[in-house]
């Protein structure tokens, strides 16, 4: 990044069952901007369910694009100084020719092979099939991860704005999908004691390789730089009643797999919601943008 480090914000992408956090430095102010004034600006609602809408210009003042993050908008003042408008969610991207674009969080069709609905605009693709047992992937430049249901029905894939929903994806399972503005975020939803307590999707990547790290978590690295890009942690589980429990998840060669605590589930109140997570590690949307150009 050409305007230096700063303090990292955690940006969740969620991808397949799988969350995906990426840092987003907090890039550090000239020597000029000492003066600067942070402000969380409430800004007017925006027509992206995801995304809150782009802070509005304070009077005589102009843009630092250079200054600017996915959660936040730099402006020079007319007395110098910089005022700053952030936002708790991401609202902008920088696209591969360096612009700061809006967020789309919205799913749109496409008629490319084996995908049915991407997010519209963002700093990542999210991939969807038309069918619970096609491929899920998420894509920034340079970089992917794709994940297939193991034993996933074809049941078709509806979609309302953001969200995209495979109902008996499984047996006694439906599967979730909510695009949101840093997020593809899926929930395994276990209707009745009836749905299975292990799971397992099949994994490829593009320029990463995948490793077990800790306690039941799994780091996938670039193979050019060899910093950590996505991080699968210990998954989460959680049922009707908000009692949540333990699961284990496993990797072996391309294959991701997580178990459900059966004791636990035995006594749990149905729905039982399932959600491992992937988060990113290390790289934001514009150093992985700026890596690969």
């Amino acid at each position: 990044m050409s305007e230096g480090s700063g303090l990292s914000r955690g940006v969740e992408l969620v991808f397949g069952v799988l969350t995906v956090l990426i840092l987003v430095p907090v890039f550090a102010m000239p020597t000029a901007a000492l003066a600067t004034t942070l402000t969380d600006t409430t800004t007017s609602p925006s027509t992206n369910p995801g995304a809150p809408g782009a802070p509005t210009a304070p009077p005589n003042s102009t843009e630092v694009p250079s200054l600017d993050t996915p959660t936040s908008t730099t402006w020079r003042l007319s007395n110098g100084s910089y005022e700053v408008s952030a936002e708790a969610a991401p609202y902008q991207y920088k696209d591969t020719s360096g612009n700061w674009e809006p967020i789309d969080d919205s799913l749109v069709p496409v008629t490319n092979p084996g995908e049915a609905y991407e997010n519209a605009a963002n700093a990542y693709t999210a991939e969807l099939p038309p069918t619970a047992n096609g491929a899920v992937s998420m894509h920034v430049p340079g970089y992917s991860v794709t994940f297939t249901l193991n034993g996933a029905s074809a049941s078709p894939v509806i979609t309302s704005g953001s969200t995209a929903t495979y109902s008996s994806a499984l047996a006694n399972v439906d599967v979730k999908f909510d695009v949101e503005p840093a997020a593809l975020e899926e929930s395994d939803i276990l209707e009745s004691s009836g749905a299975p307590s292990q799971f397992a999707w099949n994994v490829s990547t593009t320029g990463l390789a995948m490793q077990t790290v800790g306690n039941d978590a799994i780091l996938f690295t670039s193979l050019t730089t060899h910093q950590p890009v996505f991080e699968v942690p210990a998954p989460t589980v959680t049922d009707a009643n908000g009692a949540t429990g333990t699961a284990s998840l496993t990797l072996a060669p391309g294959q991701l797999s997580v178990a459900i605590d059966s004791t636990w589930l035995a006594s749990a109140a149905f729905p039982v919601t399932l959600d491992p997570t992937v988060e990113g590690t290390g790289n934001s949307f514009c150093e992985i943008q700026q890596e690969n150009n």
